[in-house]
């Protein structure tokens, strides 16, 4: 989503990032928000504005799994940091 708003009650997009083939965000939830419902909702979501808008030559869809884990409050720069540099990451050989 192209902002930090989304769509879903008790969510908030911190930040995001990736390369070619993948993805990181980072967000932010409410105690009764449940990973694997949540995840559906953004690969669906994103998936829908994606080809709503036309933005890949064929139809767009996320491939199966993700990997999620809840941090601890004092990780999220550290990890912000991680997500906004994946380019570079990426260039240098690190993953």
């Amino acid at each position: 989503f192209p902002s930090h708003d989304t769509p879903w009650p008790g969510i908030m997009l911190i930040c995001s990032g990736g390369f070619q083939d993948h993805v990181h965000l980072l967000i932010e939830g409410k105690s009764y928000i449940e990973i694997p419902k949540t995840i559906k909702r953004i690969k669906g979501g994103s998936s829908w504005w994606i080809n709503k808008r036309g933005l890949v030559n064929e139809k767009f869809r996320w491939c199966q799994g993700y990997f999620a884990e809840k941090i601890e409050s004092q990780r999220i720069n550290t990890l912000k940091h991680y997500i906004q540099n994946q380019e570079s990451q990426h260039v240098m050989g690190l993953k």
